[in-house]
């Protein structure tokens, strides 16, 4: 998981247009850009990565974790004492990585889902693929044609996923579907935390 993701192009897929403010930089941004926190009865922070937890959010863009924790923004925002665990960032980072897969999970069970190199090949000929998942060295031959397949025909192209330990394959993809885009949009964000000042 510490390897940032390589994603190609970036996502152009259509976001929730709801927006909040961030309580670092006071700024709005699309919800699919931030990530929700709550303060738990113990007053401690609570990552709310699917926005569902009751009480009070407090939104932080994915690039200012840190910060929010550097300045205690969770406790400015909410008017509240607020206990900051510490590793919280690793924490984040673990919870938007487990929703990804989660997310894998249910477009496999859906029927969504793809493995292997000459079947995810041959989709993204037809371009009836989003995403296209590579846990392949950079380097090889297979990663290289694929990825180059995948830029010109504007699919999503990834490594943050290790697909073989998800398939037991090296190569993945996702159909076009609704659940895809829900996948690119959280790729997205895990790929602004990971190239935030979040370490």
């Amino acid at each position: 998981m510490g390897t940032h993701p390589t994603i190609y192009p970036r996502p152009t897929v259509q976001r929730p247009t709801v927006q909040r403010r961030c309580a670092v930089s006071r700024k709005h941004y699309a919800v699919s850009e931030l990530i929700r926190f709550c303060i738990a009865p113990d007053r401690v922070v609570t990552p709310d990565i699917r926005a569902k937890l009751p009480g009070r959010g407090i939104w932080v863009h994915c690039t200012a974790i840190n910060d929010a924790i550097k300045t205690n923004a969770f406790a400015r925002t909410n008017r509240t004492a607020a206990v900051v665990p510490s590793g919280l960032c690793a924490l984040v980072d673990r919870l938007l990585y487990a929703h990804i897969v989660d997310l894998i999970h249910g477009a496999r069970r859906s029927g969504n889902a793809l493995s292997g190199f000459e079947i995810v090949k041959d989709a993204v000929k037809q371009n009836s693929v989003a995403i296209v998942f590579s846990a392949a060295d950079p380097t090889a031959d297979g990663h290289k044609k694929l990825q180059g397949m995948c830029r010109m025909l504007h699919i999503s192209f990834c490594t943050v996923i290790p697909t073989d330990e998800i398939w037991g394959r090296t190569y993945a993809g996702i159909k076009k579907c609704r659940i895809a885009t829900r996948i690119q949009n959280e790729i997205h964000r895990y790929s602004l935390f990971q190239n935030g000042d979040n370490t």
